[in-house]
């Protein structure tokens, strides 16, 4: 089937106000890294796996991933029952919500800028974005950081301490007073894990028009940042060409 590559327009996320959405979280997960395998683990452990927009494939580098989250999940007894969701996981194998292409394309065919997908993101509320890393501070906030405000989604953040500070230098608006923010603060990996964890089980605690009130009560924040991405754009077109012409 041709993919037809779609943004989501302003009217159509008003228009999606008065429907409740089939799932609660999206998070998308192609290659696998140790703090994506631990969301796995915990979303499995809450029951946010299955009936929910999350994609993962454990062999998309070849071998099955192993387990390794012990660097986020010192503790012996966590870590033993997240052993247990591990091998659900493995089971399992893999789950897309997006194209099953993307899932086995190589880099750069098939997947990120102009094979998006709207539906995923008018069928959910909240995006937990899986950054690409999470031990090392990086300085930067990738695509998977930004797509989410074109898609109208409010942001949980499983990424490097103080992205969400980086990312709202650029104008943007971040959750905090809807979502426990003071993760993005916290520079133990462990103890930054812990409190995302935390805030992850609140969602699976939610009912589904608790979770559609809740979305809709940051309707500013969302639109502030749809039009905040379409404006930093235009603000620095000159620039950007400017750059390209000089490379060339």
């Amino acid at each position: 089937k041709e993919h037809i590559s779609s943004a989501m327009s302003l009217g159509e996320f008003k228009n999606s106000k008065s429907t409740l959405r089939k799932n609660t979280i999206l998070s998308m997960n192609r290659r696998q890294r140790e703090h994506r395998l631990a969301t796995l683990c915990v979303l499995s452990k809450y029951n946010l796996l299955k009936g929910n927009g999350v994609s993962y494939q454990l062999t998309f580098d070849g071998p099955t991933t192993p387990y390794y989250i012990n660097s986020l999940i010192p503790d012996s007894k966590r870590y033993r029952d997240y052993f247990t969701h591990y091998k659900k996981l493995k089971k399992m194998k893999y789950q897309w919500v997006d194209y099953p292409i993307a899932m086995e394309a190589k880099d750069g065919v098939h997947h990120g800028y102009g094979w998006e997908n709207k539906q995923p993101y008018l069928d959910s509320y909240l995006n937990i974005t899986t950054e690409t890393d999470f031990v090392n501070p990086t300085g930067y906030a990738s695509e998977k950081v930004w797509k989410p405000f074109g898609f109208f989604q409010p942001v949980l953040l499983v990424g490097s301490s103080n992205t969400l500070e980086f990312v709202k230098s650029f104008g943007f608006k971040t959750f905090d007073g809807f979502i426990d923010e003071s993760y993005d603060k916290e520079t133990s990996i462990a103890k930054r894990f812990e409190l995302i964890e935390k805030e992850i089980n609140k969602f699976s605690k939610m009912s589904k028009q608790e979770v559609h009130d809740w979305y809709w009560s940051m309707e500013d924040i969302l639109i502030h940042n749809y039009n905040r991405l379409t404006e930093y754009g235009y603000e620095h077109y000159d620039e950007y060409i400017a750059l390209i012409k000089e490379k060339i």
